[in-house]
C-alpha cells in the first residue's frame, strides 16, 4: 500500500524507502476506496494524441483539454517525467501523452512506448490460473501443496492449508514479502529472490492466522501462485503468460524482456524527485510484478476483460466475480482484481509500481469505459497515478472529478537557505527512554537534503522562504525564528500529524 505515514518519530526510516524496496512495487493504496465514484527538466507543454479521420479527431477533442487539466499538473510541478493515458469510452478510444520518455531527450510517450507496470502482472497471474479452471478443471479450492512437489514444505494454520484461492484473493495469511527477502542490490531488488529462497521462507514459516481469514496484499502469494502454476504444468510461468494469454489477445508487446529491437521504445524510470533509476528483474517473484507493457496493449486487455468474449472471455468473467472483502469496507478482491460495487454498476481496477513506474487500469463493463495511466515515475509514495486515473474515469462518467493541487518550487535567496542548514533534534520517548532523532540539513543549489544518515537523504523544495514540500511522502516542512533573526525550530507535517525540532546551536 501506500505508506500513509502516522508519526514523524520514524522519518529516518521514512527517507530510507527510497533505497529499501522491500514493500513497494505492488502499490495498492488504502485511499482508492475514493474509486467507488462518489460525489527541473520537463517540457511543461508537451503532449501529443495520435493523428486520427475527422469524427475520431472531435470524439478526442471533447475529452483532451479535460484530460490535459487531470494530468498537466503532474508536468507543471515537475512530478513526473512521462505519462500515457489510454480511454476506451463509447465505442471508441484514443492515447494521449504527456512530457518525456526520457528527460535527457524529446520523445513524447506515446502508446508504443514501453513502461514496466508492477503489479498489473498480478492480474495476469490470475487469470492464468482462471483459463486452468475452465479448460482443465483445476479447483480453485485445491491446497497448493497438491500441485508442488511433495518436498515442497507449505505452511498452514492447525487443518487449514493455503489453496489456490486463497493466493489469487490475498487471503493466504503470507506476509507481503517474505522474511528472508534481503536484495544485494536495493535498486534491483527481485533479481536474486530465487526458488530455493522461497521454499526455505516457506519451511520455516508459521502463519499468523488460518487462511481465509483476512485481507493482506502478497506480492509473496502472488509470486508463489504463479510458480505454482508453471510448476504443476511443467512449464515456465513466462510461457503461461506470454503463449497462453498474450498471444491469443494480441499483446504484441508485452513481456518480460525488452528486445534489443525494441529497446528505444523502453521509458527510462524515474523516482519521485526524477532521479534515474534502473529497470527491475525478476526471479521466482516475477508472477507479482515482472511484465513489461505499452498503452495499446494494456488498454486491449481492458477492454477484452471489459467485453468477456473470446477464447479466454469464460476465464476473464471468472476473476471478476467478487469474493471476499477487500481493503476497505465497500471493496471487494476478486481473482487479482479489486472490485468496487455500486447499484447499478461496478468499478473493476488494479495499479502497479515499481522503482521508475506506474500504472493504474481500470474498467466498469456496465458502462463500456476503461481508463490506463502509465507513466515513467514512481508513485509509491503518493499515489499519484491512482489520483489522475480516478479522476478521468470519474469524467468520462460524468461525476465530479478532482484535480491534483501541487506545490511548485519557486526561487529562494541563497543566503536565507543557508541560513537553516545545521542539525536538528527531536526528543521522544519509547518505553520510558528518552530518544534522540537527528536530522541534518544542508543545502544543494535552490534545495535542502535532509540527511540523517550517509545513505539516508530526503529533497525538500522550496515552496516561499519560510516552507518547504517533498515530491515523495506529501510532507511540508516549516521553520521559525527567534525575534534576533536566528533560526529556532523547524516542523514537519505528514499524516496530519506535525513534529517540532530544535536547532543545535554551533552545529
Amino acid at each position: 500500500m501506500i505508506l500513509l505515514f502516522r508519526s514523524l518519530t520514524n522519518l529516518r526510516s521514512r527517507m530510507k524507502m527510497r533505497r529499501r524496496l522491500i514493500v513497494l512495487f505492488a502499490a495498492i493504496p488504502v485511499c482508492l476506496y475514493l474509486l467507488a465514484i462518489a460525489p527541473g527538466g520537463v517540457h511543461a507543454g508537451s503532449s501529443t494524441t495520435a493523428s486520427v479521420p475527422g469524427s475520431q479527431s472531435v470524439f478526442i477533442e471533447k475529452w483532451k483539454p479535460k484530460i490535459d487539466e487531470i494530468v498537466m499538473p503532474l508536468i507543471l510541478a515537475e512530478r513526473s517525467a512521462g505519462i500515457i493515458v489510454g480511454v476506451y469510452h463509447e465505442g471508441r478510444q484514443f492515447f494521449i501523452g504527456y512530457g518525456r520518455t526520457d528527460l535527457q531527450g524529446d520523445k513524447i510517450p506515446d502508446e508504443k512506448t514501453i513502461f514496466e507496470i508492477g503489479s498489473l502482472t498480478k492480474v495476469f497471474t490470475t487469470l492464468s490460473l482462471a483459463r486452468k479452471v475452465t479448460e482443465y478443471g483445476v479447483a480453485l479450492e485445491n491446497p497448493i501443496k497438491l500441485l508442488l512437489p511433495p518436498d515442497v514444505k507449505i505452511p498452514q494454520y492447525g487443518p487449514r492449508e493455503i489453496t489456490l484461492l486463497d493466493l489469487a484473493t490475498h487471503y493466504s495469511g503470507l506476509p507481503r514479502m517474505p522474511e528472508n527477502y534481503k536484495p544485494a542490490d536495493p535498486m534491483d531488488p527481485y533479481k536474486d529472490y530465487t526458488r530455493q529462497r522461497l521454499y526455505e521462507f516457506l519451511a520455516a514459516y508459521a502463519l499468523p492466522r488460518p487462511p481465509g481469514a483476512a485481507y493482506e496484499y502478497s506480492n509473496l502469494g502472488s509470486g508463489l501462485l504463479g510458480h505454482t502454476l508453471a510448476v504443476k504444468f511443467g512449464k515456465t510461468y513466462e510461457d503461461l503468460i506470454l503463449s497462453e494469454l498474450c498471444r491469443p489477445l494480441g499483446l504484441k508487446d508485452t513481456t518480460f524482456v525488452v528486445s534489443e529491437g525494441n529497446r528505444p521504445r523502453f521509458a527510462q524510470g524515474y523516482g519521485p524527485d526524477l532521479d534515474r533509476v534502473p529497470h527491475w528483474q525478476f526471479d521466482v517473484l516475477a508472477p507479482a510484478g515482472a511484465l513489461r507493457s505499452t498503452a495499446t496493449d494494456v488498454l486491449k486487455f481492458a477492454v477484452a476483460n471489459m467485453k468477456g468474449t473470446g477464447s479466454l472471455g469464460a476465464a476473464m468473467n471468472i476473476t471478476h466475480i467478487p469474493r471476499f472483502p477487500a481493503a476497505t469496507p465497500d471493496m471487494q478482491t476478486g481473482l487479482g482484481w479489486l472490485i468496487i460495487p455500486k447499484q447499478s454498476y461496478s468499478i473493476i481496477w488494479h495499479n502497479g509500481g515499481t522503482y521508475g513506474f506506474s500504472s493504474f487500469l481500470s474498467f466498469s463493463k456496465e458502462k463500456r469505459t476503461a481508463v490506463v495511466v502509465l507513466r515513467n515515475t514512481a508513485a509509491y509514495m503518493n499515489g499519484h497515478t491512482d489520483q489522475v486515473g480516478v479522476s478521468i474515469m470519474k469524467c468520462l462518467l460524468g461525476l465530479p472529478y478532482e484535480t491534483l493541487k501541487l506545490e511548485r518550487e519557486g526561487p529562494v535567496n541563497p543566503a536565507v537557505l543557508d541560513s537553516y542548514t545545521g542539525q536538528y533534534e527531536q526528543l521522544g520517548t519509547k518505553s520510558s527512554q528518552a530518544l534522540s532523532v537527528k536530522q541534518k540539513l544542508s543545502r544543494r543549489g535552490n534545495r535542502m537534503i535532509m540527511v540523517s544518515s550517509p545513505d539516508e537523504e530526503t529533497i525538500i523544495y522550496p515552496e516561499s522562504e519560510t516552507v518547504f514540500f517533498t515530491k515523495g511522502v506529501p510532507t511540508k516542512v516549516r521553520f521559525a525564528r527567534e525575534q534576533n533573526g536566528e533560526v529556532a525550530r523547524m516542523f514537519i507535517m505528514t499524516g496530519g500529524e506535525e513534529t517540532s525540532w530544535l536547532r543545535k546551536q554551533g552545529e
